[in-house]
């Protein structure tokens, strides 16, 4: 018997509904994550607007770093190649992913993806 249709035979009891509806969740998710076990983790550009004390991009160093961008096809490229795979999506791990020129086409990518954990 599948999972849905135990959790439609059990859906009549009051006591044991939830319970059903919820193994019948944890049963989808379970088999969607053994497809996609990445976790991708990236940054869109190397930048940040804030310089704040206790953080180490305040350094003089890291701040006369040349300026990078990912270019939209780069990024197209990257989720090709990851997003189908992926578990978890971050577009940002340390700057600030808001000063990306491409961050609203890399977000409605994403969301379009079907990345369960963004």
């Amino acid at each position: 018997m599948t999972p849905r249709r135990l959790s439609e035979r059990l859906a009549g009891l009051p006591v044991l509904r939830d319970s059903a509806l919820l193994h019948h969740a944890a049963y989808q998710a379970r088999v969607l994550l053994q497809r996609r076990h990445l976790t991708v983790r990236l940054d869109t550009n190397n930048r940040c607007n804030l310089r704040c004390r206790m953080c180490y991009f305040s350094l003089p160093e890291l701040d006369r770093a040349p300026r990078r961008e990912l270019t939209l096809p780069e990024f197209r490229a990257l989720a090709a190649a990851a997003f189908p795979r992926a578990r978890r999506v971050f577009l940002s791990c340390a700057y600030e992913p808001l000063l990306s020129p491409i961050f609203d086409d890399a977000l409605a990518d994403l969301a379009a993806s079907g990345v369960p954990e963004t």
